[in-house]
């Protein structure tokens, strides 16, 4: 058996037996230990910057380390600037980041959009995330949201909205009901923008698995809370393309990952041609 295979294999061992949330703890007091020094580093030379507690960064991207998420942030910033410049042709534009966790991405986005106005939004299940960002990040407004959808605002609200890595972590159900919410929240002719694990991510897959995502089906690890890191959803193209492109949403480019610096997972671009 392969070191990989013995990895998930025992990751799923702890994920039955519901100890993954205890071992995913004991993770996050070493990440704390093993960034220590560089991200002394990083505030001695960012000391303007302000940063989220830990807890918090640790909770939504998996890491403590200071230099990646705010180096992170600004490339996937760029990257999704460009992916609303080469799509949406107005100069004044209301965005929302669904997902948005510390604002690792969002705190950036006006630095590389090519328009006159525009009004940013962040939501997040994690109310935490939400009260820091309303204490540390200006001119964005930030909201909290459930689990479950409602977003709290009306239709037709944005021009665009992205997340990155939120489908990731919900359950089949959940990935129909929010892609509908996503659609009433989204103007006619606005975009949409999500990540998914795609084929990148197939060597992470037990046999069972591997041979359930290539039917097409959805594959889900849950064991764990919905909606955190460790509950996991790896997506075949033909599941997004059959199950989540309906009712006038209608693909404009899907970019296999790693489509991002760094960040291995499916982008994909949809615009939403629902009636006005």
């Amino acid at each position: 058996m392969n070191s990989k295979n013995t990895k998930q294999k025992f990751v799923y061992g702890l994920r039955k037996l519901h100890l993954l949330q205890l071992a995913d703890n004991v993770r996050y007091l070493l990440s704390i230990k093993n960034t220590r020094q560089e991200n002394h580093q990083f505030i001695n030379d960012h000391p303007d910057f302000n940063l989220p507690p830990s807890f918090l960064a640790y909770d939504a991207y998996g890491h403590t380390n200071w230099p990646v998420y705010y180096h992170s942030g600004i490339a996937h910033a760029k990257y999704i600037c460009k992916l609303i410049d080469e799509n949406l042709a107005s100069q004044e534009l209301s965005i929302c980041e669904w997902g948005c966790g510390p604002a690792r991405i969002l705190r950036h986005i006006r630095s590389f959009l090519d328009k006159s106005n525009t009004q940013l939004h962040g939501f997040d299940y994690n109310a935490r995330s939400i009260s820091w960002c309303q204490g540390n990040i200006d001119d964005i407004n930030f909201m909290s949201n459930s689990v479950n959808p409602p977003l709290p605002c009306e239709d037709n609200s944005f021009d665009c909205l992205y997340n990155l890595s939120v489908f990731t972590h919900l359950s089949e159900r959940m990935h129909i009901d929010w892609i509908r919410e996503l659609g009433r929240v989204v103007k006619p002719g606005g975009l949409i923008i999500f990540t998914t694990h795609g084929d990148f991510f197939k060597f992470n897959l037990l046999d069972d698995e591997l041979t359930e995502y290539e039917s097409g089906s959805l594959v889900v690890r849950g064991h764990i809370k919905e909606g955190k890191r460790c509950f996991v959803a790896y997506h075949p193209p033909a599941f997004i393309k059959s199950e989540l492109l309906q009712n006038g949403l209608e693909m404009i480019s899907h970019l296999p990952g790693p489509a991002l610096e760094d960040f291995p997972q499916d982008v994909w671009v949809i615009r939403n041609n629902k009636p006005c």
